[in-house]
């Protein structure tokens, strides 16, 4: 029987730059409760963002366990370059209670203080491209030598040993893979992410009716969080995402939320809104927040001077946040956004 009841949906080691005791996780924030429309100024990071039993899956059907391993062999059969294999859906321990907070989330927060830690230094988690950037540019090269000389330059089987290199280093080796790997999963883990993914299962079975996701219920979400980080990291990897790190110079705080990675390009108060691009605002304290984005070429560093600018940041993460926004101890860095 699992004693893991209360499960966090927002990291407390992320929180506790906001706290009046950062080197733990039970110091008190200042939070807001959209719902009730109530503040306070003290209350421990414990007792937020938590639901009993928030990733436990124990009570999937078999209806729930296959259309997650279809969508996941579906994507992984897309990525037929990389022979990438479900390692977590052929688990026999899948069905335990701890499974997903034992084995995905806790070992992602390990990975996650080194990760925090380098961003507090104004340091970044990796530099340069990522193993799979490399591997592609290299497959790229090759085919544009095929088609200039009309000769292969590799063999098949020493495209394959290559490829085999490549993923040794790509299963647990990659800095940039392991970085987005991390910040998929606090973006996915949250009620907001729950509501889309939950919203857009109804919408496909009423569209349509053969859908693998007909009869499936939401005891799948927690193994779709799995599924979805890897496939957000892998993306993030491939389609050349860095890191601008935002330096607040101001006077004005950084505030968070229960969903503390917002799309920059997106209208949380019109959700129905398509959006075709990304730009990812992640606060990791009340005076450093990152920016991942494809449309500069390296990690880098921008400093704020410009209150304007805080508070818009603060406003976005104000109306994405579904339940909660938090804030420095005995501060008002709130009220302006209600």
């Amino acid at each position: 029987m699992s004693t893991t009841k209360d499960q966090h949906l927002i990291w407390r080691k992320y929180l506790a730059p906001w706290t009046d005791n950062i080197s733990s996780t039970i110091g008190n924030i200042a939070y807001y409760d959209k719902k009730q429309k109530k503040g306070k100024p003290k209350k421990s990071i414990k007792n937020l963002a938590c639901e009993r039993y928030s990733y436990d899956i124990s009570m999937m059907k078999e209806e729930d366990k296959k259309a997650v391993i279809t969508y996941f062999e579906k994507w992984l059969n897309q990525q037929s370059l990389l022979k990438l294999e479900p390692k977590i859906t052929e688990s026999p321990d899948i069905l335990e209670r701890d499974f997903i907070e034992k084995n995905f989330i806790s070992p992602i927060e390990r990975k996650g203080i080194s990760i925090l830690e380098k961003l507090y230094q104004y340091e970044f988690p990796f530099e340069g491209p990522t193993v799979l950037e490399q591997f592609a540019d290299f497959l790229k090269y090759i085919l544009f030598q095929t088609i200039l000389t009309n000769e292969k330059l590799f063999s098949d089987e020493e495209i394959l040993s290559l490829q085999k290199i490549v993923l040794s280093k790509f299963d647990g080796e990659d800095k940039r893979y392991d970085f987005y790997e991390f910040f998929a999963v606090q973006m996915l883990r949250t009620w907001r992410s729950k509501e889309t993914v939950l919203k857009s299962i109804i919408a496909t079975v009423e569209k349509y009716e053969v859908s693998c996701l007909k009869d499936t219920s939401e005891a799948m979400f927690p193994l779709m969080m799995v599924v979805n980080s890897q496939i957000f990291a892998t993306a993030f990897c491939k389609n050349n995402f860095y890191i601008e790190l935002l330096r607040n110079n101001t006077s004005q705080n950084f505030i968070t939320g229960d969903f503390p990675i917002i799309n920059l390009c997106a209208d949380y108060n019109n959700t129905n809104l398509p959006v075709d691009r990304l730009e990812l605002y992640y606060p990791i304290t009340p005076k450093i927040a990152i920016i991942c984005k494809n449309t500069i070429k390296k990690n880098c560093i921008k400093d704020l001077s410009d209150i304007t600018t805080i508070d818009s940041y603060n406003k976005m993460i104000f109306d994405a946040a579904v339940k909660e926004v938090y804030a420095c101890c005995d501060s008002k860095d709130l009220e302006k956004y209600k």
